[in-house]
């Protein structure tokens, strides 16, 4: 199917149609349910990775879209960014190493929600991101990249 598609279609475009067909679907949502286990998330990641294969995006291809969990990881810290900067600007610590203070959870549910998990992978941030002033696209560039070359997850 791929060596059809090549014939007709360039890189850039068989990226559209898949972020058209698969991607805006199976992340619709994502900070709500993207906490699942990861028994519940298998299905969707082969799935992805199957298609991946098929359209002939392997690992190390700089333009490669995020893994599902990945997605979570970026949306999650997106969606509570100016919190978390306030929370780590104010952080009565000033030392290199400081960072948002987890809640205590009661249950192990409550660690699967996105805000939980934002303050978990906020804190694998480095610094320069942490202050970044605004949700702007260098912000989302620079998570990215940390999140890809796995910084962060």
């Amino acid at each position: 199917m791929m060596l059809m598609l090549e014939k007709v279609l360039s890189r850039r475009q068989v990226l559209q149609i898949y972020y058209g067909l698969f991607h805006s679907v199976a992340v619709y949502g994502i900070v709500g349910w993207g906490g699942l286990y990861d028994s519940s998330l298998k299905p969707l990641i082969r799935l992805q990775t199957r298609i991946l294969k098929i359209i002939g995006v392997n690992e190390s291809d700089p333009d490669r879209p995020l893994e599902i969990r990945q997605v979570f990881v970026m949306k999650s810290i997106t969606r509570h960014y100016s919190e978390l900067r306030n929370e780590f600007n104010n952080c009565p610590t000033n030392t290199r190493h400081r960072s948002v203070e987890l809640p205590r959870q009661k249950l192990k549910i409550g660690q699967r929600s996105s805000s939980y998990y934002a303050k978990v992978y906020y804190n694998k941030l480095p610094n320069n991101l942490k202050s970044m002033v605004g949700v702007g696209d260098s912000l989302k560039k620079n998570l990215r990249e940390a999140i890809k070359t796995r910084i962060v997850t």
